[in-house]
């Protein structure tokens, strides 16, 4: 069992790990110099998505996933949307897998063969999946505090060389801009929906919706500081272009003579990070397909999933290129009608039944 506490930084560890990564690039060719705002914007969906999450599991007495689905479709169609959701879980698994392997390779080893990276990366997968979500939550603890140092280090370093000038005019693109650059991250904003699988682990749940909101709200402060230090830094223009804008700001990070070159302290926990969010969705991958197909030992589906997450991710994702394209054009999409549009077809169909269920209450 796990603490709310430790829910919360795992939240932040899923939404911050890939937010810091293609976050500046991909909204500052829509919003411009407004872009520190859009994680203000992209920051909504994962608070509705969290409320109506926490509302669900409480009306219906903290049930599995899998048994909510059923409660509220009945069981063929429960089941049905389950497995919908053990797709789309096990398919963020791999593109996030995949942004591992592209981080590594671009940074640390060029010359390694992918597969190497990728089996190497899903054994890691499968070692924490065996040893449960109590373990994947305190390795966890022990790496959060990596996260503010890492905004704190990569504002403070960027001071002396900060042009004010490149928020002048202020919101070049207007609010709109800001709002279509709020597009793609709330796709990132909304795979709290995974937390759903988490909360039966849950010792209790009380102030949950209080410590999930104040992560969103952290997470949302943490990426608008790299923002802005990006946009000083390099400009609007330059940083769209910059894949890994953050990673080439933290190379111009430097503290006198005495420390430079830091960007390799900044790489380890930033790996580290983006493991761990992979490993969250492999392991409500595996565990909910443990729960539709009523499987007593969990462990046999680890081996099997880890093969197939790193040859499916090498034949999905062949180089870098189709990560970006496939993160524009395809995942906004098909994220937001699982992680939003479902659960707000639950939360009405709840509703529904909830006001019809009253007028016969009071009829009796």
């Amino acid at each position: 069992m796990i603490s709310v506490k430790q829910l919360s930084m795992l939240t932040v560890v899923l939404i911050f790990s890939t937010v810091i990564l293609y976050l500046p690039s991909i909204s500052l060719k829509h919003s411009g110099n407004g872009g520190f705002l859009s994680p203000w914007v992209s920051m909504i969906v994962g608070m509705i998505v969290i409320l109506m999450m926490v509302t669900l599991f409480r009306a219906y007495h903290q049930p599995t996933f899998l048994t909510l689905l059923k409660n509220l479709l009945g069981q063929p169609l429960g089941i049905i949307v389950s497995f919908l959701y053990i797709f789309y879980f096990f398919n963020t698994g791999l593109y996030v897998l995949r942004e591992s392997i592209g981080i590594i390779r671009a940074t640390l080893l060029p010359k390694t063969p992918i597969l190497m990276i990728c089996f190497t990366i899903s054994f890691a997968y499968a070692f924490g999946i065996y040893n449960g979500i109590q373990a994947v939550a305190r390795f966890t603890q022990l790496i959060i505090g990596f996260v503010p140092i890492i905004v704190i280090i990569l504002f403070l370093g960027v001071l002396g060389k900060f042009h004010v000038s490149a928020f002048l005019p202020l919101l070049d693109e207007g609010f709109m801009g800001v709002i279509r650059g709020a597009y793609i991250p709330a796709s990132w904003f909304g795979e709290v929906i995974l937390l759903w699988l988490l909360f039966p682990y849950l010792r209790d749940n009380k102030q949950l919706i209080t410590h999930l909101l104040i992560s969103i709200l952290v997470v949302a402060f943490l990426v608008s500081i790299i923002m802005i230090a990006i946009i000083g830094l390099l400009g609007v223009t330059e940083a769209s272009r910059t894949e890994l804008a953050s990673y080439e700001v933290m190379r111009y990070v430097e503290f006198g003579d005495f420390l430079q070159h830091i960007d390799a302290l900044f790489l380890f926990p930033w790996i580290l990070l983006m493991v761990i969010k992979g490993l969250l969705f492999f392991f409500v991958t595996v565990d909910l397909f443990g729960e539709v197909f009523a499987i007593k030992n969990k462990a046999w589906t680890i081996l099997p999933l880890v093969i197939l997450s790193s040859v499916t991710s090498h034949w999905l994702f062949l180089d870098d290129f189709s990560i970006s394209q496939y993160l524009e054009i395809v995942w906004p999409m098909f994220a937001l009608f699982f992680e939003l549009i479902l659960p707000i077809l639950f939360f009405i169909l709840f509703l529904l039944r909830r006001s019809q269920r009253r007028p016969s209450i009071r009829s009796s």
